[in-house]
């Protein structure tokens, strides 16, 4: 299949993966999330370091991370920061361009400073992407090429990240994702980023197609072919994997249909369909919020005594 033939079978099966999670943002929530998790950690694996999700998340709720993988880690989250809350690239292009910069730095390596992009640069890296808008998935590989090009292929990490960044945000420019959260103001605290909601419009998540099926290079100056089947490949899987999240959903729903009495379970699913990712406090402190509105209510349907 060709170069032209891949892109056009990509951005259709993207489109219907879009469409699907613009009806539902719940699921949009769940998939992004659970995708986002996976990214971070398959990017840092791409450059040599392995960490799990699971790890990632352990090392936050139960400080049970080996000390070998801390760095690795950090790194991985502040990477998912970015991926969860974006921003939109277009409309802020250096200050966007300099948090993916600063996510994809490993952890403990000063950077050269002689080789970093000055604002005019990051600026043209962006045009670049919104020049091919039209074509999401496009958009997203030219500006990490520029990238790539200018930065003397210095972080490919950060290659991934524009990538993203800059296809969610044609999808939104052509009228279809939604507008994106700004980033939050605690952005690369590892807390938030685990936390926090995901709020993005990307759908191809690179670093996952190029390791699910078999490990591929990532290389924005070359390799168009090889990147657009294996993105091809990983996007009809994601389309499969709505429906299994879809199901997950019903369940929970099920759930609470089967509650009664003062049950805060149907409390925990509303947060669960909205958060997918929960701290313990968080629970205790929507299941106290909870309690007092039920007290409330109590209170105000109690008749007055005669």
């Amino acid at each position: 299949m060709d170069v032209g033939a891949l892109l056009l079978r990509c951005e259709i099966v993207a489109g219907r993966i879009d469409g699907i999670l613009l009806a539902d943002p719940d699921l949009a929530g769940l998939w992004r999330t659970e995708v986002a998790l996976l990214e971070a950690a398959a990017s840092v694996g791409l450059e040599g370091e392995r960490i799990s999700t699971a790890g990632m998340v352990m090392r936050l709720t139960s400080n049970l991370a080996i000390e070998e993988e801390s760095r690795t880690t950090e790194m991985a989250l502040r990477m998912l920061s970015v991926l969860k809350r974006p921003g939109n690239i277009f409309n802020a292009p250096v200050e966007t361009m300099g948090r993916i910069e600063a996510a994809a730095s490993p952890v403990g390596q000063a950077r050269d400073e002689t080789d970093r992009l000055d604002d005019r640069e990051l600026a043209l890296v962006v045009d670049e992407g919104r020049r091919w808008a039209h074509f999401p998935i496009l958009a997203g590989w030219r500006a990490a090429a520029v990238y790539a090009f200018r930065s003397r292929r210095e972080s490919p990490a950060a290659e991934r990240l524009v990538f993203m960044a800059v296809e969610g945000a044609a999808r939104h420019l052509i009228g279809l994702s939604p507008v994106p959260s700004a980033p939050p103001p605690d952005d690369g605290d590892a807390q938030a980023a685990i936390l926090m909601r995901a709020s993005a419009g990307w759908i191809l998540a690179p670093s996952v197609a190029m390791a699910r099926n078999g490990l591929r290079i990532w290389s924005p100056l070359s390799g168009i072919e090889s990147f657009l089947d294996a993105a091809s490949r990983a996007l009809s899987q994601d389309l499969g994997q709505l429906g299994t999240l879809r199901h997950e959903l019903s369940r929970l729903d099920k759930v609470v249909a089967g509650v009664s009495g003062r049950s805060r379970m149907g409390d925990l699913v509303a947060l669960l369909r909205k958060q997918p990712v929960v701290s313990s406090a968080m629970v205790r402190d929507r299941a106290s919020a909870a309690g007092q509105r039920w007290r409330s209510s109590r209170s105000w349907r109690r008749p007055a005594a005669s």
